[in-house]
């Protein structure tokens, strides 16, 4: 009786040790980049057109949509939007440049953060940097990372938005 025991207690052990060591050993989840998800119809942004409100961004991932985050800028040209939803297929867009009721805004480079989401659940992100140039006076995207989530079977899958925000945040230079 004694040695089943103790022959039972090895085999959770051992079964333990291989759930803990089969993940990632050091907790980072697989990450697969995707640069196809993200595009920019204008390769820049000219404070003088008229025609756009800001720097087009094309979102494009089949059955996603896409969480967009600023700390500088908008996306609306008449309103101090910091947040914005869009559908697979939607071209936002990111004012550098926007007005409120009392005040203009002008902001020199920027982040763009974009949480991946499948079922509101987090399935990737990217992160844009908007570089400003004075002269002459334009904003220029620069796609610095592009990444789904994946197993090890190459199939997505979901993260905590604190997770995320850390992978995001270390690509904030």
């Amino acid at each position: 009786m004694k040695s089943k025991v103790v022959k039972l207690f090895l085999m959770l052990g051992v079964i333990t040790l291989s759930i803990i060591f089969s993940g990632c050993s050091n907790g980072k989840i697989p990450e697969k980049k995707d640069e196809e998800i993200v595009s920019f119809p204008m390769e820049y942004f000219p404070s003088g057109i008229s025609s756009v409100p800001g720097q087009p961004i094309k979102l494009v991932l089949e059955d996603a949509t896409f969480l967009c985050k600023t700390e500088k800028g908008s996306f609306e040209y008449y309103h101090d939007t910091k947040e914005y939803r869009a559908n697979s297929g939607d071209t936002i867009f990111y004012c550098p440049e926007y007005l409120t009721e009392n005040e203009s805004f002008h902001t020199k480079d920027a982040y763009v953060d974009i949480y991946i989401l499948r079922e509101e659940k987090i399935i990737g992100y990217a992160v844009i940097k908007i570089n400003y140039y004075d002269d002459p006076t334009i904003w220029k995207p620069k796609l610095i990372v592009s990444n789904l989530f994946i197993d090890k079977s190459g199939e997505t899958v979901t993260v905590s938005n604190e997770y995320v925000n850390g992978r995001i945040m270390s690509y904030h230079k």
